[in-house]
């Protein structure tokens, strides 16, 4: 679910009061009340727009959501970390995939299978960042799967073509530890 579009009312600012000291006193007031009346037209629209109920405890509610939209502390936890992956790491999955195709895996699923069976691949997708309990974690290569799957054919082509250039070298030995490196440093494990 993306983003809702904000209305133009609440992007537009509120006119600007300007009181005249030779005005009448009904006519700074006629400003004021046009102006709060323009702020309480505002507020409705805040409440629908986060659909937020009328009655009872409504500005209480909005100002914990406008809070929660700027403060991390008004926000619940999420249980586990976001699953991200790096191009990097796609790129390496890439050419992983692409070396079991070429070994003799049937199918992608098989491919996968046989990466989460091995490690690197073993550790990388078992450190369990979907906070799930492990009787509810994901298929790991359903996982493995899933990310090449929704790979752009720009980072698959290059995966491949740096996997299929260290063969070629018959480096393959190289490929692997550079592969095992990547996918065991620490700030790539705090990606996923």
């Amino acid at each position: 679910m993306g983003k809702k579009a904000i209305p133009e009312v609440l992007k537009t600012p509120l006119k600007s009061l300007r009181f005249s000291l030779l005005a009448q006193d009904e006519e700074n007031e006629r400003k004021l009340r046009d102006q709060q009346d323009e702020i309480n037209a505002k507020l409705e629209v805040l409440l629908d727009f986060h659909e937020i109920d009328r009655g009872d405890g409504q500005w209480k509610q909005l100002s914990y959501v406008l809070a929660a939209e700027k403060f991390p502390g008004f926000r619940e936890g999420t249980r586990g970390r976001k699953v991200t992956w790096s191009d990097h790491v796609l790129f390496i999955l890439a050419g992983a995939m692409r070396r079991e195709l070429d070994a003799g895996s049937n199918s992608k699923a098989a491919a996968a299978a046989a990466l989460v069976s091995r490690e690197p691949w073993k550790s990388f997708v078992n450190r369990n960042p979907w906070g799930a309990k492990k009787s509810n974690k994901p298929d790991p290569a359903a996982i493995i799967l899933q990310q090449y799957k929704t790979m752009d054919a720009k980072k698959l082509t290059l995966g491949e073509k740096a996997m299929l250039y260290h063969r070629h070298l018959e480096t393959m030995g190289e490929w692997e530890r550079m592969v095992a490196e990547y996918l065991e440093r620490p700030e790539i494990r705090k990606q996923i």
